[in-house]
């Protein structure tokens, strides 16, 4: 028999390090994937990333609409209005947006379309009374007396002590 070689016994040693590394590895994995943290850390957690996940939303969202005022601001209408378009696509609810349309497009005497976005903004936020007020001011600017009336009344009758309302 031939004695083995040094390169031999030093392949010998590398094999039995690595096994015994492998084996370490696979034992400390088995003994992490047995601890799982208490429920109530667990729960912590998921509430702490919704939490963020709708504090970066709601940055986003007024990011967004920084973005748009600031095209109208440029002169640029086009640009708010695909802007403002963009953001409802993604939150359709977002009241201070459909305002800034409804503005935008009472200031390019779209006056149907500035209405609509009132109404719609109505529906979100029943009980402001701006936007009653607003409605009323396009409804009136439509000729449609009655209708604005009923809305510069319903502006009062949210906020009585407001001035701008009576």
């Amino acid at each position: 028999m031939s004695k083995p070689s040094v390169s031999h016994w030093i392949a010998g040693l590398l094999a039995a390090a690595v096994l015994i590394a492998v084996g370490g590895c696979a034992t400390a994995k088995l003994r992490l994937s047995k601890f799982s943290p208490p429920p109530e850390v667990s729960k912590e957690r998921v509430a702490r990333h919704e939490e963020a996940i709708q504090s970066f939303e709601q940055h986003r969202d007024n990011a967004q609409l920084q973005a748009a005022l600031d095209r109208w601001q440029q002169n640029d209408l086009g640009g708010c209005e695909a802007r403002l378009r963009a953001l409802f696509a993604r939150r359709p609810d977002f009241v201070e947006a459909r305002l800034r349309l409804a503005e935008l497009a009472w200031s390019c005497d779209d006056l149907a379309e500035a209405q609509q976005q009132y109404e719609a903004a109505a529906k979100l936020a029943p009980d402001r009374a701006d936007i009653a007020h607003a409605l009323g001011l396009v409804h009136e600017a439509q000729g449609d007396a009655e209708q604005s009336q009923i809305q510069l009344a319903r502006a009062r009758e949210l906020a009585p002590s407001d001035e701008r309302y009576r």
